[in-house]
């Protein structure tokens, strides 16, 4: 698939915006009547809103801190620069974070490796997200 003209991507991000700002039961029809029959183009915004609805999850074990260190404000991962703690539980640490790709906040939850590396945890984890 080829990258998106700038004007292309423009409605592409005006239609992600929108489907953002609606119920998630009303997206579906939003898309289609806005993509106007474009395949391509819906497929392009049902991607953006798929992958803004993902929670940032990283491995604890691949990161070089203590297991009861914390990350620092400003660290960065990617595409996410961790703002605050928020807390810590079974599963690992979480903490508020800013996704410089979609310019919002999102929850960013560090994996304890032994949660990491269990099929069993990571499923838990994916329902219920």
């Amino acid at each position: 698939m080829a990258a998106p003209n700038s004007e292309r991507w423009r409605q592409i991000e005006q239609i992600f915006h929108a489907a953002l700002a609606v119920d998630p039961g009303q997206r579906p029809a939003l898309i289609r009547t806005a993509c106007q029959g474009d395949e391509e183009f819906q497929r392009e915004v049902e991607s953006l809103l798929s992958a803004a609805e993902m929670p940032a999850l990283v491995d604890r074990s691949l990161w070089q801190g203590g297991a009861t260190d914390r990350l620092s404000d400003g660290s960065q991962f990617g595409c996410y620069r961790i703002e605050g703690f928020i807390g810590e539980g079974g599963m690992g640490g979480v903490y508020r974070a800013q996704d410089l790709n979609l310019g919002r906040e999102v929850a960013f939850k560090v994996l304890a490796g032994a949660v990491a590396r269990d099929p069993g945890s990571l499923r838990r984890l994916a329902r219920t997200i």
